[in-house]
C-alpha cells in the first residue's frame, strides 16, 4: 500500500496466493524512494530500533515487538496475533531468517525508514521498518532485495504504443495508466485485475512486473491495456479493517471497466476483462456484474475454497522445508491448523489468519466463480501454469468440469510455467518471484492477443 508520510498502518489484504505480497503491510509512502540519510552517527538510533523489532518476530517474541508499535497505529493493525501471522506466513514462504543487516535510512515527514537487508534460508529480501520520533514503529512491510531496472522483453517493441497516466474510481481515485497502441484505430481493451496483496499497476513482485509484460507486450500487438493501483496500495486509509473482495477488488474494477470505455480510441464493443490469481478468481463475477464484457481472460483461477487452497500452499511450502532438511517452521504449524475451522466457519470472523480476518475469507468464499462462470455467456480463456504450487491441477479439474461443453470456453495448462506464467524447471519456489527478473512468457502473450483480436461478440 502507499502511503503519504505521517500515515498509520492500515491492514494489509492478504488474498488467496501466498506469493510475497501476500504477507506485505504498506509499502513505500507516495512519491517512490526516499532520499537516504548518510550521516552514520544519526543513523544508528533507528537502524537499532527497526533490528530489535524484526529480531524479536524471529525470535517468537510477538509481544515484544508489539509493545515497540507507536500508540498513533489503530490497536489491531500492528497486533502481536497480527505480527506472529505475518511472521509466521513470511518464514513459511522463505524458511528460517539466517542473516539480517541494516542499511539505508530514509526521512520524510518525521518519519524514519530503515531498510534492513534479510537473508532467509530460501530467498532473500528487504524488510522496511518506518519508525517515529521517539523511535516507535508505525509500518512494517516486505520489499524486493533493491530495486533491479526493468528491462523490457524481447518480445515488446517499445515504439508500437505510448502510455496516458489518469485516475480511476471513486474519491480517493486510483492511480492508473493507459497503453495506446500508435497503428491503428478503435483498438481491442483489456483491464487487468491484480492477484492477492496491495500491488501495484505493474502487479510487481520482487523485480517481476507481470501486468508491466503483458500491457506492453499486448499493446506491441494491437491491443490496448489498462492498469491501476490497488486500493490497498494506493489509499490503504480509504478501507476500514473489516475490508471486504467487494471493497478491494470489485468496486475499483468494475470503475476500471467504465474508464476503458471512456478512453480514447478504443472500441467500446471489445473491451475484456483480465484476472490474475486472486482477480481471475472474482473476474466471472465482476464481469456478470458488468454486463458488457467482450470476453473474459482468467490466469490462474483458484475454484476451491479458501481453506483448501491455503492448506494445499502451505503443505507444498512445508515439504520444500523438510526436503532442504530444515525444521518445520511452528508458526506456520499453527496457522495450518486454523484451516478446519476457517473451512467450517467456526473461527470468529476477527480471527487473523495469514494476515486477514476470517471475515475476509469467509466473503471471498461466498463469491462461487464456478458458478458465476457457468452463468456468463462471453467467451472465456483460461490459462494455468503446469508449475504452479498456488493454484493447482486440483483447480483445473474443476474448471473444466464447470465448464464442459462450452465451445466459448477454453481452458488450457502451460507445462513449464509458474504462477506468474514465467518459465522455469524442477519444483516453483518462492524464491523464482524475488530472485532473477523474468517475464511472462511470450506463448501466453501471443494467446492472449489472439483471443483479444477476435470481433465483438
Amino acid at each position: 500500500m502507499r502511503r503519504r508520510p505521517g500515515a498509520v498502518v492500515r491492514r494489509a489484504i492478504a488474498g488467496i496466493a501466498l506469493s510475497l505480497p501476500a504477507c506485505a503491510l504498506p509499502p513505500s509512502p507516495a512519491g517512490g524512494e526516499l532520499a537516504p540519510v548518510t550521516t552514520p552517527s544519526t543513523d544508528d538510533r533507528w537502524r537499532t530500533a527497526a533490528r530489535h523489532f524484526v529480531q524479536d518476530l524471529d525470535a517468537g517474541r510477538a509481544d515484544s515487538a508489539a509493545a515497540q508499535v507507536s500508540a498513533e497505529v489503530p490497536a489491531s493493525a500492528l497486533s502481536a496475533a497480527r505480527l506472529r501471522g505475518v511472521w509466521a506466513q513470511l518464514t513459511g514462504q522463505l524458511g528460517a531468517l539466517a542473516a539480517l543487516e541494516p542499511y539505508d535510512v530514509s526521512e520524510a515527514g518525521g518519519r524514519h525508514s530503515v531498510d534492513l537487508a534479510a537473508r532467509f534460508d530460501r530467498s532473500e529480501v528487504t524488510l522496511r521498518v518506518v519508525l517515529d520520533s521517539a523511535a516507535k514503529v508505525t509500518g512494517f512491510w516486505v520489499r524486493a532485495p533493491r530495486p533491479t531496472p526493468y528491462a523490457a522483453p524481447a518480445y515488446v517493441d517499445s515504439a508500437a504504443f505510448r502510455e496516458v497516466e489518469l485516475q480511476v474510481g471513486a474519491a480517493p481515485a486510483l492511480p492508473a495508466v493507459l497503453t495506446l497502441p500508435r497503428r491503428g484505430a478503435r483498438f481491442p481493451i483489456a483491464v487487468l485485475v491484480h492477484g492477492s496483496g496491495p500491488n501495484d499497476r505493474d502487479e510487481s513482485i520482487g523485480p517481476n512486473k507481470p501486468f508491466r509484460d503483458l500491457a506492453w507486450g499486448l499493446a506491441s500487438r494491437g491491443v490496448a491495456v489498462l492498469r491501476y493501483d490497488k486500493r490497498t496500495r494506493a489509499h490503504p486509509a480509504s478501507l476500514p479493517p473489516t475490508v471486504t473482495v467487494e471493497q478491494e477488488v470489485i468496486v475499483d474494477a468494475l470503475a476500471a471497466l467504465a474508464a476503458a470505455r471512456a478512453a480514447e480510441g478504443v472500441d467500446t464493443g471489445r473491451v475484456f476483462l483480465l484476472g490474475h490469481s486472486l482477480g481471475a478468481a472474482l473476474a466471472p463475477e465482476i464481469a456478470a456484474r458488468d454486463g458488457r464484457v467482450a470476453g473474459v481472460v482468467m490466469l490462474a483461477p483458484p475454484a476451491r475454497t479458501s481453506s483448501a487452497v491455503l492448506a494445499d500452499q502451505l503443505g507444498y511450502l512445508d515439504s520444500l522445508t523438510r526436503a532442504a532438511g530444515q525444521t518445520p517452521d511452528a508458526q506456520l504449524a499453527a496457522a495450518r491448523a486454523l484451516l478446519p475451522q476457517l473451512e467450517a466457519r467456526t473461527l470468529p470472523a476477527t480471527t487473523d489468519v495469514l494476515g486477514v480476518p476470517a471475515s475476509y475469507w469467509y466473503d471471498l468464499d461466498d463469491r462461487t466463480p464456478l458458478d458465476r462462470a457457468r452463468a456468463l455467456t462471453a467467451p472465456m480463456l483460461l490459462l494455468f501454469g503446469g508449475r504452479d504450487y498456488q493454484v493447482t491441477d486440483a483447480d483445473v479439474r474443476l474448471w473444466r468440469d464447470a465448464l464442459a461443453g462450452r465451445a466459448a470456453a477454453t481452458v488450457r495448462v502451460l507445462p513449464e510455467l509458474n504462477h506468474l506464467f514465467v518459465a522455469g524447471s524442477g519444483r516453483a519456489t518462492p524464491a523464482e518471484y524475488t530472485s532473477a527478473p523474468g517475464h511472462v512468457a511470450e506463448s501466453v502473450v501471443a494467446e492472449l492477443a489472439r483471443f483479444l483480436t477476435r470481433g465483438a461478440r
